[in-house]
């Protein structure tokens, strides 16, 4: 996907996201493209924004400097030191589990936990941004190291929606499916393709299973990643596909055309 609109800058603030996921939206509109989405315990960079009809608006940059509209009720506003506190106790990354309110509680609370949001985890109970708690209904989602290979971790992800702007597993673009996968494995990734490009050297010899292939087509910038999983076979959130799939370059037409588009494979590092 293509970098989104930067809004201005000037006196950023601090905010948590406090839902499931917020739009990260091209215009302070709701009919707005939406060219990302900000996850639950993500902390944002949010100035006020001119407000569009309806709740008000406010320009937001996520972790991996990714910049959009989102709308107040989403996050939890807070100091700097604050969101520093927060980062550095939301060590639990989720890999997709339900929420439930705590007995007794009066806090709304979250019915989702996806990929790649974080939170305080103690045992079954999360602490949520701006306060309150919630049960977690399978703690095991929530992981502090990786249990699994990269690989196996993108092959979770086989059947997710292809979705222009998601990167969670209930909708995911190309760019984003990457990002995500390798989060969980402690490497950060740029949210577009060309920008994950410069992720790490390009592979001089044939790629390795896990390494990031690219492609580009009709002499314009590179526009589409997948995960190559050996073989000539390569997983990614494919639009022509619907949903994160597997495809082998060079076969039928499809991969035909993928081939035809390789640019050449990258192997990230931290």
């Amino acid at each position: 996907m293509q970098h989104a609109m930067t809004p201005d800058e000037a006196s950023p603030t601090q905010g948590i996201v406090r839902v499931s996921w917020v739009p990260l939206r091209r215009e302070p509109r709701h009919a707005s493209e939406m060219v990302s989405q900000a996850l639950l315990g993500e902390v944002l960079r949010i100035q006020p924004a001119t407000p569009g009809p309806g709740p008000q608006w406010v320009s937001a940059r996520t972790p991996d400097g990714y910049a959009g509209f989102v709308t107040t009720g989403s996050f939890s506003s807070c100091s700097a030191d604050e969101a520093g506190d927060w980062e550095e106790r939301a060590q639990g990354f989720s890999l997709g589990t339900q929420l439930q309110p705590v007995e007794g509680a009066s806090r709304l609370v979250p019915k989702h936990a996806p990929w790649g949001s974080r939170l305080v985890i103690d045992g079954d109970v999360a602490t949520l941004p701006g306060g309150g708690s919630a049960l977690v209904v399978d703690p095991a989602a929530f992981s502090r190291h990786p249990s699994s290979t990269l690989i196996e971790s993108a092959m979770k992800w086989l059947g997710v929606p292809y979705v222009w702007g998601g990167r969670t597993e209930h909708g995911a673009d190309c760019s984003g499916f990457a990002q995500s996968v390798y989060a969980f494995h402690g490497i950060g990734l740029r949210r577009d393709s060309r920008d994950q490009f410069e992720a790490g050297p390009v592979v001089s010899g044939p790629a390795a299973p896990g390494d990031l292939l690219f492609f580009a087509w009709d002499d314009k910038p590179i526009s589409h990643v997948g995960i190559n999983l050996g073989d000539g076979r390569m997983i990614h959130a494919s639009e022509t596909r619907g949903c994160v799939a597997i495809d082998v370059l060079g076969e039928n037409d499809f991969g035909t055309r993928l081939a035809e588009g390789f640019v050449g494979g990258v192997r990230p590092v931290d």
